[in-house]
């Protein structure tokens, strides 16, 4: 099942407004990516930690704190990397008698936190991610392209701005 979150800080500084049918395409993709990687959950966050959408086995989960930790690894691993010398890596696993986390960053702004258990490999969890990446980006370049459409300029500007009584009317009917 897909669980839209709140929407993304873009780098810029300004809010990424993803509108339903953004939040319908990662759901699909992130369940795409959880069936065809035989994972138990899996989460869309930017590297901020910031939740964007879920998918799988999340009830119990704190996924806000899941988001905010992984971010908060991928940061102190890159790091870590940097202060030996090397290069950030395509992201990393953490295995526990319980699971496995994968945590992959896609891009400059979006994180892929993976949960799955013995009934797959790290391989093929490893694989989906990396096919699954591109789509997740151009999902969020379609987003950041429509809000920008939609954002007024100015540091004031409201999403809601252009919205009448009569489109209110319209969406809930009445």
């Amino acid at each position: 099942m897909f669980h839209p979150a709140r929407p993304d800080k873009t780098m810029s500084g300004f809010d990424l407004i993803i509108y339903g049918s953004e939040f319908r395409r990662f759901g699909e993709e992130l369940e795409r990516l959880r069936v065809r990687s035989d994972s138990k959950a899996v989460f869309l966050i930017t590297r901020d930690g910031q939740l964007i959408a879920s998918a799988g086995e999340t009830g119990g989960l704190d996924t806000s704190g899941l988001a905010a930790l992984a971010a908060a690894n991928l940061a102190a691993t890159r790091e870590l990397t940097g202060l030996i010398g090397q290069r950030e890596s395509g992201g990393f696993l953490l295995e526990g008698e319980g699971g496995s986390v994968q945590i992959a960053p896609i891009g400059q702004r979006l994180v892929i936190v993976v949960l799955f258990d013995s009934r797959t490999s790290v391989g093929l969890v490893r694989l989906r991610v990396k096919q699954a990446g591109q789509k997740f980006l151009d999902i969020l370049r379609e987003a950041e392209l429509t809000a920008g459409g939609n954002r007024q300029s100015g540091p004031d500007a409201l999403p809601f701005a252009g919205i009448t009584d009569e489109d209110m009317d319209s969406l809930f009917s009445f």
